[in-house]
């Protein structure tokens, strides 16, 4: 399967679970949908299902917020509204979601991105 045939698989998922706000690129951060982990495990399990792709080595904490956590959200909206500052994850973009589907197993991206907080 080419770059350009899973870029499209990745898009209509994204589409589906209604991450449509932005035009989606390969260079689109998963970080730009303000997502918090409990509202990707559902795309994640379609995409490790549709690709094949063994994800047991991730952890969302490094990637995204857990709100199952209490007042989570309220600390991220504190830290970055009250206090300015800013909190980094690593970036998972659409393009590392191809090359995750390309070798079938999951690893951890390099790029870091801050979280902002857009509420």
């Amino acid at each position: 399967m080419s770059d350009n045939e899973i870029f499209d698989k990745i898009r209509r998922m994204l589409d589906e679970h209604n991450y449509d706000k932005i035009n989606i690129s390969k260079k689109t951060k998963i970080s730009d949908f303000n997502v918090v982990s409990d509202h990707v495990d559902d795309f994640f399990i379609e995409y490790s299902e549709k690709f094949k792709i063994d994800m047991k080595d991730i952890r969302s904490q490094m990637y995204f917020f857990d709100d199952s956590i209490p007042f989570s959200s309220f600390i991220l909206i504190f830290k970055s509204k009250i206090l300015k500052k800013k909190t980094m994850r690593l970036a998972i973009t659409v393009e590392h979601l191809i090359e995750v589907a390309k070798r079938g197993e999951w690893f951890a991206p390099v790029e870091k991105v801050y979280y902002e907080v857009r509420w």
